[in-house]
């Protein structure tokens, strides 16, 4: 059975629990996972995959196991880089993105197998907040307790130097910052209804795809929450 995701309209393939029996198709140049299925659809909505030619792929939270299978059987088969979506927050950075990209500490034993290295930071780092004067909210106390235990902690995030310097720098900060804002076009934005991702300065980061590279801000009008884990491909 062949099926064409890009005949899904405004609707998206749903990733099976098992992935294994999956052969892929496509002439992508990069994968694109968000963090929310809000967002996924506002970007299948505005046919981002196919101005962008990639692919988008939902993670409705902290990525299941089969979500983390089928993104690195998708990126690995076809040779194609991984961008993770997520907030300038601590939930986003070592909870979301890291889950992705090294695995959950609760299946240490099997993460091999259910984890993306390649995956690379992308979204709004602390650093971003500074430079394009963005708009942002204060850190909640989950969020301090979720940084300090990260930083404290996380075995992957204790050898990144990079992670380590955007958590503390955040912390230091005081504030986190949401993906789909950017100042100087949020007027725009609402005027017109029209979605655009801004992708202001690209470079891949380090083997640890850290924040040193990646696409810096990200701008978006508004984002619904959902849960699922979808794509939809060119």
């Amino acid at each position: 059975l062949k099926i064409d995701c890009t005949k899904f309209g405004s609707g998206a393939y749903s990733i099976p629990i098992s992935t294994e029996h999956l052969k892929f198709e496509t002439n992508a140049k990069f994968v694109l996972v968000i963090e929310t299925a809000g967002m996924f659809q506002r970007l299948v909505k505005h046919n981002y995959w196919k101005k962008a030619n990639c692919i988008l792929i939902s993670m409705g939270g902290v990525p299941t196991r089969a979500c983390r299978r089928f993104i690195r059987r998708l990126s690995e088969g076809k040779k194609i880089p991984v961008y993770v979506f997520v907030d300038g927050d601590p939930y986003g950075i070592s909870n979301i993105c890291r889950t992705l990209k090294v695995g959950s500490g609760n299946a240490a034993h099997i993460n091999q197998y259910f984890c993306v290295p390649n995956a690379r930071y992308l979204g709004i780092t602390p650093q971003d907040i500074i430079d394009y004067k963005l708009p942002t909210h204060p850190l909640k106390d989950v969020d301090i307790k979720r940084a300090k235990d990260a930083l404290k902690n996380d075995p992957f995030i204790k050898q990144c130097k990079e992670w380590q310097k955007a958590i503390n720098q955040m912390l230091k900060m005081g504030v986190r910052a949401r993906r789909w804002v950017c100042k100087s076009d949020v007027k725009a934005f609402c005027s017109t209804g029209e979605l655009h991702l801004k992708l202001l300065i690209l470079s891949i980061g380090g083997e640890n795809g850290t924040f040193g590279g990646a696409v810096k801000c990200v701008d978006i009008r508004r984002n619904v929450g959902g849960e699922s884990d979808s794509l939809a491909y060119y």
